[in-house]
């Protein structure tokens, strides 16, 4: 019996050996065949608006958009990456400038009526400039941009005397210089000031040095990364770990001329509805119910406020920790809100609707009612959505 144990004892070890060396021998061999660098141009192709370069099986497209505007796309595996975005208008991706080819032994490019696009040849860096010379964006040539199967990494040069702002909700310094973030909207309570990543990721950059302003955006949703001065200190990087590789470069040479750019490629904020422009009141819970009831009467008073509050609103989350009613109280004197509901409070707040009640006509006391239509946020068309009886 004892020596039986022995032998399936050595027969488990025999297997396992076995089957942690195949994967280890499998992993090496898939981590080998994900890596790819563009380190070299192997070939190149002009196009009307742009050029195409191979490094062995890698592809990376550069087109103009606008004299000012410049798209990067690379494909690690010879196609580049579904021509979508969640970001950029259709209008905006797919717009066209004709360029003037340049090539020479060592790099290839072509120039816009405002930019030089140049790419080194061996190594492989990307280098863009205005006509009168000033370095917009330029790769380091130490560091080509790399795949790590799904990941990838863009490495570019760093001048001490450049700036970077942006990112959406980053805490720290307003100049993003000497930090590192990722994005990742994330509902961090209580937040600090190196707190990353928060609320807001917004990929795009905005750099300034000596007066001459660039922007550039990473059109991709996965969690990516931007990493300042800090595993270079004369570079900076930024990659994601997963989807295109997809980013524009936009050119000034004004910040206000960049947002102006950006604004054109991503779409201008939405003006907001008329009604939106009342008073909000809102805090992170209000208990109990009296509580809302108090306040909403105060607001309501003539002598307290010349523009009477158009909404009282509780956080749906803190209302079920503490085992009370979602709530809200709404009330206006804007023409587009009449009619709407003087008074309402649902027990039963359904998910990400707004509080905005469609029926055509609305009496200030709505007690027998035990459904209402919601308007979702987002959407145009009204749905029924079941609701208990309000109260008031």
């Amino acid at each position: 019996m004892k020596n039986t144990g022995n032998l399936l004892f050595a027969v488990f070890v025999l297997l396992f050996s076995a089957a942690t060396s195949q994967a280890q021998t499998t992993g090496k061999s898939e981590n080998s065949s994900a890596f790819v660098r563009l380190d070299r141009v192997t070939a190149s192709r002009a196009l009307p608006n742009g050029i195409e370069i191979r490094s062995g099986a890698a592809l990376m497209q550069i087109t103009a958009l606008r004299d000012d505007v410049v798209r990067v796309r690379v494909g690690a595996e010879g196609q580049l990456p579904e021509d979508a975005s969640w970001s950029v208008l259709p209008a905006a991706r797919t717009a066209s400038v004709p360029v003037a080819p340049e090539s020479s032994p060592v790099a290839v490019g072509f120039k816009t009526a405002k930019l030089i696009v140049s790419i080194a040849k061996d190594p492989l860096a990307l280098t863009v400039t205005d006509l009168a010379g000033h370095v917009i964006a330029q790769d380091m040539p130490q560091r080509p941009v790399e795949f790590h199967g799904a990941e990838f990494r863009v490495y570019r040069k760093s001048p001490i005397d450049e700036h970077y702002y942006g990112l959406g909700d980053k805490p720290g310094p307003l100049d993003r210089r000497n930090e590192s973030f990722s994005n990742w909207n994330t509902d961090s309570f209580e937040w600090q000031e190196s707190t990353d990543p928060i609320y807001k990721s917004i990929p795009f950059v905005l750099t300034l040095r000596k007066g001459i302003a660039s922007g550039f955006f990473l059109d991709n949703t996965w969690r990516s990364n931007f990493e300042f001065n800090k595993e270079y200190r004369d570079g900076y990087s930024f990659g994601s770990e997963g989807g295109p590789l997809d980013y524009y470069i936009l050119y000034g040479p004004e910040p206000k001329k960049v947002e102006e750019t950006w604004a054109w490629l991503t779409g201008p904020t939405p003006l907001p509805p008329l009604w939106t422009f009342g008073f909000q009141q809102s805090r992170w819970a209000y208990a109990p119910e009296s509580d809302v009831r108090r306040i909403a009467t105060r607001m309501r008073a003539p002598q307290s406020l010349k523009s009477p509050a158009t909404t009282t609103g509780s956080s749906f989350g803190t209302s079920r920790r503490m085992n009370s009613p979602s709530c809200a109280i709404c009330r206006t004197r804007l023409p587009l809100m009449r009619p709407r509901c003087t008074t309402m409070a649902c027990t039963r707040w359904p998910a990400s609707i707004s509080s905005t009640c469609s029926r055509p006509r609305c009496s200030k006391r709505w007690s027998d009612m035990s459904s209402c239509r919601w308007r979702t946020i987002g959407q145009r068309v009204s749905s029924a959505l079941p609701c208990s009886p309000w109260r008031v």
